[in-house]
């Protein structure tokens, strides 16, 4: 069983990504959460 991956196997893999709207909407939502957590420390 291998453990680990060399740098030719890694930039071979396809790493399925949100389209760039829904990325900045998830950010955006985690920003927002975030805040309010920040908020409620206080």
């Amino acid at each position: 069983m291998r453990n680990n991956i060399n740098s030719e196997e890694l930039r071979s893999l396809l790493i399925p990504l949100p389209p760039l709207e829904e990325q900045k909407r998830i950010v955006a939502r985690i920003e927002h959460e975030q805040s309010l957590v920040n908020a409620n420390k206080e």
